[in-house]
């Protein structure tokens, strides 16, 4: 907000000496960055007038402008919720999935001026998290979140963005990797290398309903792009293993004699990143040779897909991207609560293809 008047030039150095206050209460006031209902505020606006002056408002960018709408509605917190797992996921890879999305988000929020507040909740507690229940924050984006009552109760109280998982009757607003296009997009890269019996492998966890959810969802996937392609849809070649965290290592051998035992082997198999590289270190020790052998491609993009030897094919979910693009939401959110409508966005992922993928070979 900029003061003038027809003579002399007037300052807010001028006005805030002439009412005895400071010159950024003054500023403050005529930014409109005073709570209106002030009395402070109400005394500079009505100086201003009663000496002629008069106020010129400066057109704001369309950034200066949500910017400045989304502050005047904002306690000064965001939560990002989520369950001990997936948080422990974040803090052990911070090239991955879920630090990224967090990251993204508090690059957001900063940029406001936000705080970002990070905690636990488990996706089998019906009950609202203490952070929001106290009224703290003005918005919430839910990460990897399957309890439909939870979710609705949320949502009315709150406004809320859903992430890396949807739900879309009652409709939220949600952003998640598009994993369907994700999986053509692998399994395409493996057709042209000319594979056709390909395997996937996902786990089942007894005490993680996330994981078994995720699994039951990337079958699908994975079953729809063999059969959109024509490949081999033998269902041999789609293994669930139930196993818990402890039991990794373990699992990921009993996994590999059960690819290694089918007739006729798979040349490729599309897992998770985590999973993928322990069928890495079980081929070399079997003296299966990665790609000649037999290709791999992971779910995922992180440091350790680029370290391993050799580096890892990979389906890039563009964690930053999510983030970013449940922040803006959610602050859409915030400024006009009636005219954001709940929708669904599914960021397109990124094949980058490495060295663990190559030609197929008939035998290993």
């Amino acid at each position: 907000m900029v003061v003038v008047a027809d003579s002399p030039v007037v300052r807010m150095q001028d006005i805030a000496k002439s009412m005895g206050v400071s010159v950024s209460t003054v500023s403050r006031a005529l930014g409109g960055k005073l709570d209106e209902n002030s009395p402070i505020h109400k005394q500079v606006l009505e100086f201003v007038d009663k000496m002629g002056y008069k106020r010129i408002r400066q057109n704001l960018t369309p950034a200066q402008a949500f910017k400045a709408k989304v502050k005047k509605r904002l306690k000064g917190n965001i939560a990002v919720l989520a369950s001990k797992m997936v948080l422990q996921w974040a803090s052990k890879d911070q090239s991955g999935f879920h630090y990224g999305v967090i990251n993204s988000v508090q690059h957001f929020a900063e940029s406001l001026g936000i705080h970002l507040v990070v905690s636990s909740c488990e996706d089998d507690d019906d009950s609202i998290p203490a952070v929001v229940q106290n009224e703290r924050v003005d918005g919430v984006i839910w990460f990897s979140s399957y309890n439909p009552k939870a979710i609705i109760a949320m949502d009315k109280l709150v406004p809320l963005v859903l992430v890396n998982n949807a739900m879309y009757w009652p409709s939220i607003t949600s952003v998640l990797p598009d994993e369907r296009v994700m999986y053509l997009q692998g399994i395409d890269h493996l057709r042209n290398l000319g594979h056709r019996r390909i395997g996937s492998f996902s786990a089942i966890k007894p005490s993680s309903h996330l994981v078994s959810v995720l699994g039951d969802e990337r079958e699908t996937w994975f079953k729809s792009a063999i059969n959109h392609f024509g490949l081999d849809n033998d269902p041999a070649l789609v293994h669930r293993s139930r196993f818990e965290s402890h039991e990794h290592a373990e699992a990921m051998v009993r996994a590999m004699d059960y690819f290694l035992a089918l007739t006729p082997r798979p040349t490729a198999i599309v897992s998770e990143l985590v999973y993928i590289v322990e069928f890495l270190k079980e081929c070399r020790k079997r003296g299966i040779r990665v790609p000649e052998d037999m290709s791999m491609v992971a779910i995922d993009e992180s440091s350790t897909a680029r370290m391993v030897d050799p580096p890892l094919t990979t389906m890039n979910a563009r964690r930053e991207e999510c983030g970013r693009v449940a922040a803006e939401l959610l602050f859409q959110k915030i400024a006009d609560p009636d005219q954001v409508p709940q929708t669904v966005i599914r960021i397109m992922p990124e094949l980058i293809v490495r060295k663990s993928t190559a030609e197929a070979t008939k035998k290993i």
